[in-house]
């Protein structure tokens, strides 16, 4: 089995380093955030496009998925039954029940257009002082995450509207396939407690029983890089349980 990493909006391949260390096995990296994959954002059949481009299926795949990664790899896993899932706080929510598709847009170019800084140190100092775990990895992953904008005179993020557009749309369009996903898979949530949104209790509600659930306490949404030798552990001890049930052992 072939493992493969995806994940969240403005992931870049530093991102999910620490947690890959932690792994017993090879995973490989892949960038759906660059401009080069725009023109494969218009509907599912043209994602499939792209991602048999990037994968072998030849055999069976483990895609280990994180936020909006995890909605996409859904929408594949539904697609190639020989795709398996680990799925990172992803995969599961409707977000047509939160907001419309514009309040997300707009929302989203605002903060691309309001996330400048001066220098590459700023943003650092900023994420290190807010993060709870931090590593030359995800320093690394900050400086990637940011370019230069000459016209400006400021760093910005490294994602155009247009492509930050096409994801969500996107997003939206292939919601609704868990329950079409043929192998069980394992889905990974920061711990649940009275903090927890009431519409993402309900959306878990709904998971169909084919997906093992798995809580980490003390951690937020980016969880595998704030805790990523709790995930790898989660991953190594739980998702044997999951490919074994798949296999009636």
């Amino acid at each position: 089995m072939k493992v493969y990493f995806i994940g969240g909006l403005g992931c870049n391949s530093f991102y999910p380093q620490d947690l890959l260390l932690e792994l017993p096995f090879e995973v490989a990296y892949i960038d759906l955030y660059q401009e080069a994959t725009l023109p494969f954002l218009e509907n599912l059949e043209t994602l499939a496009l792209w991602f048999e481009k990037q994968v072998d299926l030849s055999e069976d795949v483990l895609l280990i998925a994180h936020s909006l990664g995890a909605d996409l790899a859904v929408a594949l896993a539904a697609r190639y039954k020989t795709l398996h899932l680990i799925l990172v706080d992803g995969g599961f929510l409707d977000m047509g029940k939160l907001c419309s598709l514009e309040e997300e847009l707009a929302e989203a170019r605002m903060y691309l257009e309001h996330t400048c800084y001066e220098s590459l140190e700023q943003v650092i100092e900023e994420e290190k002082e807010a993060a709870p775990f931090w590593t030359e990895n995800l320093e690394q992953a900050v400086r990637t995450s940011y370019i230069y904008d000459q016209s400006l005179s400021v760093f910005r993020l490294n994602l155009s509207f247009s492509l930050v557009k096409a994801l969500l749309r996107l997003r939206r369009q292939v919601f609704g396939l868990l329950s079409e996903v043929v192998n069980p898979s394992l889905l990974i949530l920061p711990e649940l407690g009275k903090e927890t949104p009431n519409w993402k209790k309900e959306a878990l509600a709904l998971l169909p029983e084919k997906v093992r659930v798995v809580e980490l306490a003390d951690c937020g949404h980016s969880l595998y890089t704030e805790k990523p030798r709790e995930v790898g552990e989660i991953i190594v001890r739980e998702w044997e349980k999951v490919f074994s049930a798949r296999h009636g052992h």
